[in-house]
């Protein structure tokens, strides 16, 4: 979908019916551990004693980016749910 931060999250393509028929959470996984590092960094440099808390997102948040206010999507989001639900179990 193209996503950049612009300064929140910013898709270049909206969500759509065929991207959630044709999901690869394996390349999922593979393109978000941009993620997984940039916090393995931070808590490696803060002192022990502190706390790092993150934050992943809610799914209908989530949504909400991926259609940015476009009328087509607007019945994807019960297609959309389960998807995202399998997204952040995965993560």
């Amino acid at each position: 979908m193209g996503l950049s931060f612009s300064p929140g999250p910013v898709f270049e393509k909206n969500l759509s019916r065929s991207m959630l028929d044709n999901i690869h959470l394996d390349a999922f996984e593979e393109y978000i551990q941009f993620q997984h590092l940039a916090l393995q960094n931070i808590r490696s440099s803060l002192p022990q004693n502190k706390s790092l808390i993150g934050f992943t997102g809610g799914p209908i948040t989530l949504y909400h980016f991926a259609v940015r206010n476009n009328p087509i999507t607007d019945n994807l989001l019960i297609e959309a749910l389960p998807v995202l639900e399998k997204i952040l179990k995965k993560y």
